[in-house]
């Protein structure tokens, strides 16, 4: 663990879409569209274990995500570029490739030459000894999850006790939910306060509190949630590859993507990531 430093998955595309996953963990997901820029970085301390790591790469033609969860079919040649990475940064630079240090790259590049048609999605994986890290986290010892109608259940009934939460601005309800995130997250990033933490909460529940309605309606019929992180998680994605929980953002009043991976945590699905 390197306290001055923090380390980074980043993902680039260009002419398709793609989804980063670090140890089977989704974290990213860019497509090459007009009005966005083609890279993304996100901090993953938090999903980092210790020993190897895997960095995987999941790419699919074109610039919807919903291909990245279709049946595989058959693409005509065009360039496409997707490169994952993993790179450890100093505390307060750029977050430019060249600025860090580079720990694993997987790439996936359709150039002239290659063959003419190609079958997406598809998938790249390698893997980086990391050492001890943060330690092991609580859902590396949890068990496998099966992805049946019951699991599907208790995992809407997480949303439902969330929904009730965040429609009530029970603040000490939503930190124990959200409790084991909120623990790892300090021990990933020491900097991190627990009371800048708890201030981020409250400041949510308060902005959710100056909507009428602040959750949007779920369409379970939509639901397609997905095993990860080697079947220890379900994330909760909808059908159109973004969360099935999101909010209503006060600024702009349109939906907010909440993120949600669940656990079986001391016999209980739970809030993990």
């Amino acid at each position: 663990m390197h306290r001055d430093t923090v380390v980074l998955a980043q993902l680039e595309v260009h002419g398709c879409t793609a989804e980063l996953q670090v140890n089977g963990i989704p974290v990213s997901v860019v497509a090459d569209e007009p009005d966005r820029v083609p890279r993304e970085n996100v901090a993953v301390e938090q999903l980092l274990v210790p020993g190897n790591n895997t960095l995987s790469l999941w790419v699919a033609g074109g610039s919807d995500p919903r291909a990245l969860s279709a049946p595989r079919r058959e693409v005509e040649r065009r360039p496409m570029t997707a490169i994952g990475r993993l790179l450890r940064f100093a505390e307060g630079s750029g977050t430019l490739p060249e600025e860090g240090a580079l720990l694993l790259e997987v790439a996936f590049e359709w150039a002239a030459g290659a063959m003419e048609r190609q079958t997406f999605p598809l998938s790249r994986s390698r893997s980086v000894e990391l050492g001890t890290m943060h330690g092991r986290w609580s859902w590396q010892d949890a068990p496998d999850l099966s992805l049946e109608p019951a699991l599907v259940d208790e995992a809407c009934t997480v949303m439902n006790e969330l929904e009730a939460v965040v429609r009530a601005g029970d603040q000490r309800r939503f930190e124990r939910l959200w409790q084991i995130p909120f623990d790892d997250a300090q021990r990933a990033y020491p900097a991190l306060k627990a009371e800048a933490l708890r201030l981020e909460m409250v400041d949510l529940l308060e902005a959710c509190g100056r909507v009428t309605d602040p959750v949007p309606f779920r369409d379970r019929s939509r639901h397609a949630f997905r095993l990860v992180a080697g079947g220890k998680l379900v994330e909760l994605i909808d059908d159109d590859h973004t969360p099935s929980f999101k909010l209503v953002d006060v600024e702009v009043g349109a939906s907010l993507a909440q993120p949600l991976m669940l656990g079986r945590i001391g016999g209980r699905l739970q809030i993990v990531r």
